[in-house]
């Protein structure tokens, strides 16, 4: 995941890189609070093959959706057309073996 991401800010993208802690798990809090208006892409790796961590996807995805309710509310306040969200990538590879995905 992290050579296309770097690419990307090669190209001129701002990225937002998060720690983890010592288990390999992101801070929900941390996410949430990283998420701004020109974020486009949330990209997060299930199933960690190092280390064996699996992230809260769902929990990651709920935070993405509620996120993308409030930018469809602040496009209406502003009446600014066309729809803006956030993507969200999941890299479940590590994953597909051995979870229900």
């Amino acid at each position: 995941m992290l050579e296309p991401i770097k690419q990307l800010e090669k190209e001129g993208f701002g990225v937002t890189y998060l720690q983890v802690n010592k288990e390999g798990f992101i801070n929900l809090e941390e996410f949430k609070n990283a998420l701004r208006p020109e974020t486009i892409l949330v990209s997060v790796m299930y199933a960690n093959n190092e280390i064996g961590t699996i992230e809260p996807v769902n929990k990651i995805g709920k935070i993405i959706k509620e996120f993308n309710k409030k930018l469809e509310i602040e496009n209406r306040k502003l009446k600014i057309d066309g729809t803006r969200h956030v993507l969200f990538h999941v890299d479940a590879c590590q994953a597909a073996g051995y979870l229900n995905i």
